[in-house]
């Protein structure tokens, strides 16, 4: 059987220019809705605003936010991962 190939989702926190060192991993999902939840869970978590419409048209359209000052301590920043899925079935 051949390899199936899918995609997720990692989210990071960043710095103010989403440089790789400052990259922290605080989820992953299937999606980019559920990529989007985790953002808020966390903006949520640390007793912020949920993402606003900028923000969020930002991460639909260039995976990330910018500065953006009711975000936590710097940026998000979405990566699409491709898993392959080596499984019999």
């Amino acid at each position: 059987m051949p390899r199936r190939s899918n995609t997720i989702w990692a989210v990071f926190t960043t710095d103010s220019w989403h440089t790789q060192a400052s990259r922290k991993l605080i989820g992953t999902a299937i999606n980019l809705r559920g990529a989007i939840s985790c953002i808020n869970h966390e903006q949520r978590t640390d007793g912020l605003k949920p993402l606003n419409k900028e923000q969020l048209g930002l991460l639909h359209s260039i995976h990330q936010t910018q500065s953006s000052p009711d975000l936590i301590d710097g940026e998000y920043l979405l990566e699409k991962v491709r898993v392959w899925d080596d499984t019999d079935e």
